[in-house]
């Protein structure tokens, strides 16, 4: 029984041996992974699961029992690429966190230093006190458009003397007397265009129209019909 034993042995040994030389010839080339994580700095579970579950970068490796082993060159060949790549990786992280950084203090600066309203002509500021309009205010009051309320205020127009200032927040105004004073004028003005083109009637004409029954607005426009076909 011993002698059989003794023989079960022997074979088993053989076959293991013969099984070595048949994958790897000479195992001085070839490391276990403890071996290979003393030498790479590499964690034991990096090792495995790249032997294991690797699949961008595999590491190949030959198990024997509950033990693997790795080619010597092919470790650490792998070793090397892998650490290139984590060096890759962790230089685009730092480069993308300095872009973070970079719009962040950006970021800051625009909270901290509103961009203010510029204009192209360097204006005096405002005495304090003073009534001052906008172009929109100033176009109310005139009851014009802006456009033409800027056609007013350019040099040689009605109102191209009237200065400018410039408020705080980068506005342009105007003093308000001025512009109070031109819309009075083309009030004015628009009020007696309307009664050379609508004169008041006279008394005779305004009895005419009670009789007729003819209102105020139906003999401006019998008028200026008459106007037109004359």
């Amino acid at each position: 029984m011993e002698e059989q034993q003794q023989a079960f042995d022997l074979n088993l040994l053989e076959e293991i041996r013969t099984s070595i030389e048949y994958v790897a010839p000479d195992m001085s080339d070839y490391l276990m992974l403890s071996e290979l994580a003393r030498v790479t700095k590499l964690t034991h579970h990096r090792l495995y699961y790249g032997i294991k579950y690797g699949k961008k970068r595999p590491l190949y490796g030959i198990k024997r029992g509950d033990r693997w082993f790795v080619h010597r060159l092919d470790a650490l060949q792998w070793a090397a690429d892998s650490l290139n790549d984590q060096a890759d990786r962790a230089l685009k992280h730092a480069r993308r966190i300095g872009r973070i950084i970079d719009r962040e203090k950006l970021e800051k600066m625009r909270r901290e230093n509103p961009p203010q309203r510029m204009t192209r002509v360097r204006y005096d500021v405002a005495p304090a006190g003073l009534r001052t309009y906008t172009y929109m205010q100033a176009a109310t009051a005139v009851q014009t458009s802006v456009q033409t309320m800027g056609v007013y205020l350019t040099k040689g127009n009605q109102l191209g003397d009237v200065p400018r200032y410039i408020t705080d927040d980068g506005r342009v105004v105007m003093p308000a007397d001025p512009i109070d004073a031109f819309a009075a004028t083309q009030s004015e003005k628009r009020k007696a265009s309307a009664h050379r083109k609508f004169p008041t009637p006279t008394a005779e004409e305004a009895e005419r129209d009670r009789a007729e029954g003819v209102g105020r607005g139906r003999r401006k426009h019998l008028t200026a019909v008459e106007r037109g076909a004359a």
